[in-house]
Formats: structure tokens, C-alpha cells, sequence
């Protein structure tokens, strides 16, 4: 017979003790017993208690995960709604067209107290026409919707328009729809931006743009009607000095005269330079270039200063290397700058030398970068002047702007062409001892072929024999001036007073050439020029036309070329060029 081993092991213990003790009795016995049984039924329940712990640990995890995601959402809930509720746009939630929800911006934007009366309003009424453009846009998205996408990132709409607030007032507002879905609901968030403010500032900036503009261009027909005015008289001066040269005259009369020729042309860089500013100003100066003969320009330069020197008593020294290369340049542009640094160095040179010189640094087959400096002998300039001088309007101190006078335009305006060439401009000079200005430019070389057709001297004046040049010009002494210096190529000239005068005459007769003024009355010379343009007769409606203007601001020069003039010329007129740009037309 077999017992349990729990039961031996007691009873074996038991009878130990009793063998041992004699005290021991049967009562003893089944306690101890009893008591074996009790504790393992203990430590069976407690460690059936930690199966189940163990059985159900997944599940606690779990709930523990689910509980974080749950705090999560929450904390994210509660973070959109703070910027939901402290936005200062208004924020509207919308499904099937109704407003479900919004912040408190909202209501204070459209002036609702009660949100849920908000709710009721509907979109037509806060902007009418913008709901056809929000249902069409919708629509869109039902494919989206069947996929469960989100398309929150995008925006679906963005618009401005005018919004009404519950008390009637009309404000401009700038929108932006998202569309997004939960559970298979698709949403609308408006976003609308008050933008009341702004719009008021762009009105502003509108109505001060347009003013500028009414303003810029009263100055720009201001400063034309200056340069017209200037230049007509002015145009008279030269041209009679011109023909007044070719009579018979005593040395000292021809002095004069070309003191008094010279002096005009002074003048007219003066007028030059306002209205290059002006240019420069409306970023409208740009550069005609053509094949330049630097040494005649030089020449050219001199007789211009000549009175300013011979005034002062000035020597001047003029260093060109030889053999020297024709280059592609803007002759006139380049002549202003030269003359506005020579200028400068005759006002502050009481005594002594002025010099102009042109020193090659680099020359290749296709271009030469020159350094063209005008250096004086006269009182410098002070260090702590000099970085001011090519601004606007800046000059030196008071007590030389009381001696020397002047605009302070001209170093800037040069600072301006330099760099328009693609050049730089700089000084050196120290106070008591002297300037030297300097402008260092690249010209592109003209090949020996195109420079002997250039230089092809003197004009051959046979060629303008017997053609018939319309010359149309209301003014009648620079008719008389004109015609003189056309009949030195013993052309026959036919004078009209306005652009329909012009017209008339043209039709009736062979014209080979028409030198048109523009200013004048009844018809000014581009409605002349466009109606020319258009005539049937192919041959007539062909015939070049030569713009003769006093305006020589870019703007007119432009308008010249869209009314299909070929060429112009400015007043007051160069015969030489008047008879080079004749040639250059005939022979085409």
C-alpha cells in the first residue's frame, strides 16, 4: 500500500517527534496533517492567481496603449482648439454647405453674438457669389472621398471678396477653403482674413502711385516743352553761326563767332545733362551705338571747352595714342561725360594745365579696355568729400558751392552712362594738389574695312544734287536755317508749315527724302509720319523720313521709331550729320 507523498512525508515527521517526544498524541497527528493540506491549498491559489496575471498582462498593455493614444488625442484636441480659439482669423467649420462649427473670431468678425444663430446664416448670405465657385469646387472631390483621403494641405479655394456682417456693413476679406474627412464625412474649414486694413493701404499706395505718375509725367512734359523752347532758339544761334562762318569775315569777327558758337553748345550740355536725369529717373536711358572715331570725338570735345579755357587762361594738353583704333560706341553719351569731367576740372583749375588722355590696358582682334582720365592742376578735393561726389545733387563744401557753382548733377549723371557701358568711374585727388578723374570702359574694335568706309572724307556733296527733300517745320527761321544748310548740297527743298501740309505736298509731287519736324500745329509729325505709312502708293509710302526734334529725351526718340520714322536728328543741326544721316538714307 502506497501513500501520498505529501502524507508520508508528514506522518514519517510526526512519528519522529513522537519517538523523540513521548508527548506527541493523534490529535497532534491530524492537525499537522491538516495544517500540510492547508498551506499547499495556499500555494496553489496563489500561483493559479499568478497564471491569470500573467494571462491577462497583453490585455493591460493594451489598454494601457489605448489609454496613451487617447491622452494624445486629447492633448492635440486641445492644442487646435487654443489656436482655434485665440486665431484672430475666423475659422468656420462646414458639412453639406452648413456651418457646424466656429471660433470666436468668427462671431466677432461677422458681429453674431449666439453661435447657434450664426449656424443658421447661410453662405449665400455671407458671400453670395462665391457659393456657385465653392459647390462647383466640391463636387471635385467625391472621388476623394470614396478613397478616404485628406486633401487638408491644399488649399481647395482661395479667393478675396466682399463680406457682410450681421448689421449690414460690407467688408473686403480674403479666403481660404481646405477640405478634409473624418469617418468617412467630408468637412470644409474656411479661413477668412479681414483684410479690411490692407486694402486701404493698397488704395493709398494706388492713389499715391497714380499721383506720382500724373506728377513724373507733367515733369516729363515739362521738361520736353523746356527742351523745345531751349533748343529752338539755340537751334538759330548755331545755325547762323555755321552759315554765318562760310562769309567773308575778319579774324576778329570769326572769334566772336565761334565764341558765340561754342558757347551755345555749352548750353546745350547743360540742357543734355537735366534731361538725362530725367531719363535716368525712369530708367529709360539707354545707348545708340555706332562706329566712333575717338580722336575726332577728342577734337570735337575741345571746341566745346575752348571758351571755358581761353576764359581762365588754362593750358590743355590732349594725349591719344597713335594710330588709335575706330571703336563701336555712343559718341554723343561718351562726349556728355568727357565734357562734364572737363568741366569740372576748368571750374576748380585757377591756373595751370587741364589734360585729357586715354592709356590702352588691354587690347585683343576684338576689343580695347581704355582708361580715359581728365586730370587738372587745381585745388583738389578732400578725402571726406569724395565719396559723396557721384551722388545726386552733392557737391563740396558751402564755400566752393558759393565760389563754383553748378547743378551737382554731372559727376552722377557720368557716374550713370560709365556704367551703362559697362565702365567704372573713380578719382584720385588730394586737397591742394590737383584731381584726376577717370572712366575705364571696353569698346568692341571696328575692322579695317568698315573703318575706311567711316572715314571717307569729305562728304560727297555731288550726291545730294538736284533730289527733293521735303522739309516740314512750322517754325520759319529754323526753316530758313535748314534750307540754308541744304542748299549747300544744292538740293531742291520744298517747305511745308504743319504735317498736313506735308502730306498734300507729298502727294503731289516726287519726294526723295522728308526731314519732319514733330511739334507743330494742325498735325504733328507722327500723326504725319503713320498717315504716310498708310498711303497706297507703295513709293510714297515708303519714302524715308528724318525726325528733326528738339526733344531728344529716350522717350521721344522711342515714339520717333514706333511711328516708323527711319532716323532722327536733334536740333540744334550739325550740318555735317544732317548731311551724313541724308546719305546713309539715299544711298538706300
Amino acid at each position: 500500500m502506497s501513500f501520498h507523498p505529501l502524507l508520508l512525508k508528514q506522518i514519517t515527521t510526526v512519528l519522529a517527534n513522537i519517538k523523540n517526544n513521548n508527548s506527541c498524541s493523534f490529535d497532534d497527528l491530524f492537525y499537522h496533517i491538516s495544517q500540510t493540506y492547508q498551506n499547499q491549498m495556499d500555494t496553489i491559489k496563489r500561483l493559479e492567481s499568478e497564471i491569470r496575471e500573467l494571462k491577462n498582462l497583453p490585455e493591460i498593455q493594451k489598454q494601457a496603449l489605448e489609454m496613451e493614444k487617447i491622452h494624445a488625442l486629447r492633448e492635440d484636441e486641445k492644442r487646435y482648439r487654443t489656436l482655434y480659439e485665440i486665431s484672430s482669423d475666423a475659422v468656420l467649420i462646414l458639412e453639406n454647405e452648413q456651418i457646424i462649427d466656429c471660433n470666436q473670431a468668427a462671431l466677432g468678425m461677422f458681429k453674431y453674438k449666439d453661435i447657434e444663430v450664426f449656424k443658421q446664416t447661410s453662405l449665400e448670405e455671407l458671400w453670395p457669389r462665391v457659393e456657385q465657385q465653392y459647390n462647383k469646387k466640391t463636387n471635385n472631390f467625391k472621388s476623394e472621398k470614396k478613397s478616404n483621403k485628406s486633401n487638408a494641405e491644399q488649399p481647395l479655394f482661395h479667393f478675396e471678396w466682399t463680406h457682410k456682417r450681421s448689421d449690414g456693413e460690407l467688408f473686403p476679406a480674403e479666403v481660404i477653403l481646405y477640405s478634409f474627412i473624418i469617418s468617412n464625412r467630408q468637412f470644409i474649414q474656411a479661413v477668412i482674413r479681414d483684410i479690411t486694413v490692407q486694402k486701404k493701404i493698397e488704395e493709398n499706395l494706388i492713389k499715391a502711385k497714380e499721383a506720382a505718375e500724373k506728377q513724373n509725367k507733367a515733369k516729363s512734359v515739362f521738361l520736353a516743352n523746356m527742351s523745345h523752347e531751349i533748343r529752338t532758339p539755340t537751334n538759330a544761334i548755331v545755325g547762323f553761326c555755321e552759315l554765318l562762318q562760310s562769309t567773308n569775315l575778319n579774324d576778329i569777327q570769326k572769334k566772336m563767332l565761334l565764341n558765340l558758337k561754342d558757347s551755345s553748345k555749352l548750353l546745350l550740355s547743360f540742357i543734355n545733362n537735366v534731361l538725362t536725369f530725367s531719363s535716368l529717373e525712369e530708367g529709360a536711358l539707354t545707348l545708340d551705338v555706332a562706329t566712333t572715331n575717338l580722336v575726332v570725338t577728342f577734337d570735337s570735345i575741345h571746341e566745346i571747352v575752348a571758351p571755358l579755357l581761353g576764359a581762365k587762361n588754362l593750358c590743355y594738353e590732349c594725349d591719344i595714342p597713335q594710330n588709335f583704333p575706330y571703336v563701336i560706341a555712343d559718341e554723343d553719351r561718351l562726349k556728355q561725360v568727357l565734357i562734364n569731367l572737363l568741366s569740372n576740372a576748368i571750374k576748380f583749375t585757377d591756373a595751370g594745365l587741364v589734360k585729357i588722355a586715354i592709356e590702352i590696358l588691354e587690347e585683343t582682334s576684338n576689343d580695347i579696355l581704355v582708361k580715359i582720365s581728365v586730370s587738372d592742376t587745381g585745388i583738389g578735393i578732400p578725402h571726406e568729400i569724395q565719396p559723396k561726389l557721384f551722388k545726386r545733387f552733392q557737391q563740396g563744401d558751402s564755400s566752393l558751392t558759393k565760389k563754383h557753382q553748378g547743378t551737382g548733377l554731372g559727376l552722377a549723371i557720368s557716374k550713370s552712362i560709365v556704367e551703362l557701358m559697362g565702365g567704372t568711374i573713380g578719382l584720385e585727388s588730394d586737397f591742394g594738389r590737383g584731381s584726376c578723374f577717370w572712366i575705364q570702359v571696353k569698346f568692341e574694335k571696328v575692322n579695317s574695312k568698315d573703318t575706311e568706309e567711316f572715314a571717307s572724307t569729305p562728304i560727297d556733296m555731288s550726291q545730294f544734287h538736284n533730289i527733293n527733300i521735303l522739309l516740314v517745320e512750322d517754325n520759319a527761321v529754323n526753316q530758313m536755317i535748314a534750307t540754308a544748310i541744304l542748299l549747300q548740297g544744292k538740293s531742291n527743298v520744298i517747305c511745308a508749315n504743319n504735317g498736313e501740309e506735308g502730306i498734300k505736298i507729298l502727294l503731289e509731287r516726287d519726294i526723295d527724302i522728308i526731314l519732319m519736324d514733330i511739334h507743330m500745329p494742325i498735325m504733328d509729325g507722327y500723326t504725319a509720319s503713320t498717315l504716310i505709312r498708310e498711303l497706297n502708293d507703295p513709293v510714297k509710302r515708303n519714302t524715308p523720313i528724318i525726325a528733326v526734334t528738339a526733344n531728344v529725351m529716350q522717350n521721344e526718340i522711342d515714339l520717333c521709331r514706333e511711328h516708323k520714322m527711319n532716323d532722327y536728328i536733334a536740333k540744334p543741326i550739325a550740318s555735317e550729320k544732317l548731311f551724313r544721316i541724308l546719305e546713309k538714307w539715299i544711298k538706300k
